[in-house]
C-alpha cells in the first residue's frame, strides 16, 4: 500500500468514526440531517432545464436546451 493509499484509508476511517460518534447523539444527528435536507434544494442551482451530470462529470441534456 502506497503512502497516499494509506493516507486516504486513514482519512476515511477517521471520517466514518466521527460520523459514528455523532450518530450516538440523536439530537445532533437530527440537526445534521435537517441541514442536509435544507441544502438538497440547491443541487440544481445554475443548471439549465434538462441538464444532468453523471458520476464521471459528463453533462447530458434530457430535454430542449435554452438559448
Amino acid at each position: 500500500m502506497s503512502h497516499e493509499d494509506y493516507r486516504r484509508k486513514r482519512f476515511l476511517e477517521d471520517v466514518n468514526a466521527s460520523y459514528a460518534e455523532q450518530r450516538k447523539d440523536l439530537a445532533a444527528w437530527a440537526e445534521l440531517e435537517a441541514q442536509r435536507t435544507s441544502w438538497d434544494i440547491t443541487l440544481g442551482d445554475g443548471l439549465e432545464e434538462g441538464e444532468v451530470w453523471d458520476e464521471r462529470g459528463d453533462v447530458r441534456f434530457t430535454g430542449p436546451r435554452k438559448g
